[in-house]
C-alpha cells in the first residue's frame, strides 16, 4: 500500500512521499486559479466550486479568500453560507449539512498529527474525516480538528477549538469547546445554564 492509500484508509501516512504532494499539487493548482477568480462574478466562481467540490449544494454563498487542501473530498449542503477565509484541510472526508453558517476566519482540518516525537520525525499524520450537522453555525475564527462530528442545530461561539464531538442541540465555546452553554437549545427559546 503506498502513502496515499494509507492517507485514503485512515492509517498513518508519510506527509512529504512523493505521491501524496503529487496529489496535492492539483489541489494548489486549483487554488491558484480560483483565487484568481472575479470574486464578484459569483456565478462563475459558485460553478468552479462546485465542479471542484465532492459536492455543492444549491443556493451556497462564499466570502472571499476560500481554500482547501483538494478538494474533492468535500460534501456541502444546501444553503451554506460561508464569510471570508475559510480553509478546509480536506485529506481525509469533510461532510457539511444542510444550513450551516461559517464566520469569517474557520478552518477546517482532517489532519491529525501524531504525539510520538519519532512519528513526527518520520513527518507522518493521519487522515480523520470530519462531519458538520445541519443547521449549525460557526463563530469567528472557529476551529475543527480532525475526526470531530458535530450535531445537528448546534452554535459554536467565536474562537472555540473543537477537539471533541459535539452532541446535537447545544451551544459550546472555549478551548476545547465542550461543555454546552445552553442546553436544551429548541428553536428560538434557550435556557441559559453556568
Amino acid at each position: 500500500m503506498d502513502e496515499l492509500e494509507k492517507m485514503r484508509s485512515g492509517d498513518f501516512y508519510q506527509l512529504t512521499a512523493p505521491e501524496v504532494e503529487h496529489y496535492q499539487e492539483a489541489g494548489i493548482i486549483w487554488n491558484d486559479e480560483f483565487r484568481q477568480g472575479n470574486n464578484l462574478d459569483r456565478p462563475a466562481q459558485l460553478l468552479r466550486l462546485k465542479m471542484h467540490l465532492g459536492a455543492l449544494g444549491d443556493q451556497a454563498s462564499f466570502g472571499t479568500s476560500f481554500s482547501c487542501l483538494n478538494g474533492p473530498n468535500i460534501y456541502i449542503g444546501h444553503h451554506f453560507l460561508a464569510a471570508g477565509d475559510l480553509t478546509i484541510e480536506d485529506a481525509g472526508e469533510v461532510h457539511i449539512g444542510d444550513y450551516v453558517t461559517m464566520g469569517p476566519n474557520c478552518l477546517l482540518t482532517t489532519i491529525a498529527h501524531p504525539r510520538s516525537t519519532r512519528q513526527r520525525r518520520q513527518r507522518l499524520a493521519q487522515a480523520k474525516g470530519v462531519e458538520i450537522g445541519n443547521d449549525v453555525c460557526l463563530g469567528a475564527g472557529v476551529t475543527v480538528l480532525a475526526g470531530v462530528k458535530i450535531g445537528d442545530n448546534v452554535v459554536v461561539e467565536a474562537g472555540a477549538v473543537v477537539a471533541q464531538d459535539l452532541p446535537a442541540n447545544g451551544v459550546f465555546a472555549g478551548i476545547p469547546a465542550g461543555k454546552s452553554l445552553i442546553w436544551p437549545m429548541i428553536a428560538d427559546k434557550c435556557q441559559l445554564v453556568v
